[in-house]
This record gives structure tokens, C-alpha cells and sequence, in this order.
């Protein structure tokens, strides 16, 4: 399988602190990966660094073919990076629809429209609440606005920084099954996640990460028992 992101040997610092050491990890076209961990492991450090917010003191992140370590983080979304944040990050003031048009900035008005109108079709509760107020929706509906806002440009990379966080049970599931039309798409998903056995049942492989160092990695059966200890760490 051809790679769309590459991490190579990947060093952070924070201020003394050494946040990542020697992290490499790497997501195929078309696949969804899992990075789990528990809180303050490195997660979304990681992520942070692929969109361009952190520099790395060492290593390199390659996308798509072309070493992107030291691009502006404007610029790794016009190439195909889409970033949904932990804590959904939505604008209260704005409805539904406005929040997610929020994120076509750079892209031609009539293709945002045509990426509106295939949200609409494939997350439902977009489309029923699309002129509502997004401070007026729970906190699952919100994720799912997120989530969309995050791939109006669709990208051939979408990053999910821990998309069921504080979720119900119920729309941990709905989140799945939004997650899963991406997916059917074709849309590469690197994901991160403390709650590890919704996001077990949604990719292909897993990295382990604790203390700032990937400690295992491997196909989800393989991998599965060592990564649901996670959770309880």
C-alpha cells in the first residue's frame, strides 16, 4: 500500500521536556490508523506537529511523497490535511451550515457547495439541523459538525484528535457511522484516542504510544489486548 503520511523518527521538545522521542508511524491511502494512549502520552502532540503548529527538533513528516517538516500550517491544509480538533472547537455564535462553510476557506465557492451537498447526504443530522444555532445541539451532534467542518475541503488526509472524547454512547456510535462514510470515500483517517475500543472496531492498524514513545504497533487483532490496557492507564 502506497503511503499518504510518513513519520520519521520524530524528536519534540516542550520548553526542557522531550514530548516525542523517535516516534515514526505511517498511514496508507485510503487507511485509518489508530494512535492510542493515555492522557499526556503524546497524542496530540503528534497531531500538532503533522498540521504544522509544532516544529520537531528532529525527524521528518512526509506527505503524499513530499517532505512537508518545515511548511507553514496554512499550507498543509491546502494540500490535502484536514484537522478536526479534540474538544470540537465549534463557533457558538454561527449555525450549523456556517460552521462547516467555516472550513472551505481556499477552495472555489461553487466546490464548497458540491462538498456541502455530499455532507448533507451522508451525515443526516447536518442536513436536519443545518440552520440551527451549533450551541444548541449536544455534544455528540456537535462532533459530528466538527468532523464535517473538517472535511468540507475534502482532504486526502483527515486528522481526528479524540473524536469520541465526553461522548454518550449513543453518539459514539453516531460518530462511527460518520467516520465510516469517510471512510467509504476513501478519505485516510489517523486518529488518536484514550477510549480505545469504539476506535479498535474503526481501523486497520494501532500504535501504542506512552511517554512520548511508540511501544507497539501492528494490525488491530494483533495489537488489540495491549491497546485496551491503555485505557485504564
Amino acid at each position: 500500500m502506497s503511503e499518504i503520511l510518513r513519520i520519521d523518527d520524530l524528536v519534540v521538545n516542550y520548553g526542557g521536556i522531550e514530548a516525542l522521542r523517535s516516534v515514526s508511524v505511517n498511514v496508507g491511502k485510503a487507511e485509518s490508523v489508530l494512535l492510542v494512549g493515555a492522557n499526556g502520552a503524546g497524542k496530540s502532540t503528534l497531531i500538532n506537529t503533522i498540521i504544522g503548529l509544532v516544529q520537531p527538533r528532529a525527524g521528518k513528516v512526509w506527505f503524499d511523497g513530499a517532505d512537508i517538516t518545515a511548511m507553514p500550517c496554512a499550507e498543509r491544509g491546502r494540500i490535502g490535511i484536514g484537522y478536526s480538533p479534540e474538544g470540537r472547537r465549534i463557533f457558538n455564535s454561527l449555525t450549523v451550515e456556517e460552521n462547516i462553510m467555516a472550513g472551505s476557506f481556499g477552495i472555489p465557492a461553487r466546490e464548497a457547495a458540491r462538498n456541502l451537498d455530499w455532507i448533507m447526504d451522508t451525515f443526516p443530522i447536518v442536513k436536519e439541523r443545518r440552520k440551527q444555532p451549533a450551541n444548541q445541539m449536544s455534544g455528540g451532534q456537535q462532533q459530528i459538525v466538527a468532523i464535517a467542518r473538517a472535511v468540507i475541503c475534502m482532504p486526502k488526509l483527515l486528522l481526528l484528535d479524540e473524536p469520541f472524547l465526553g461522548l454518550a454512547p449513543v453518539w459514539i456510535g453516531q460518530v462511527g457511522q460518520v467516520i465510516r462514510g469517510l471512510q467509504a470515500r476513501g478519505t485516510a483517517i489517523l486518529m488518536t484516542e484514550q477510549m480505545a475500543r469504539p476506535a479498535l472496531k474503526l481501523v486497520e492498524r494501532a500504535y501504542v504510544l506512552r511517554s512520548g514513545e511508540i511501544r507497539r504497533s501492528g494490525p488491530v487483532e494483533a495489537i488489540r489486548e495491549v491497546a485496551l490496557a491503555e485505557e485504564y492507564l
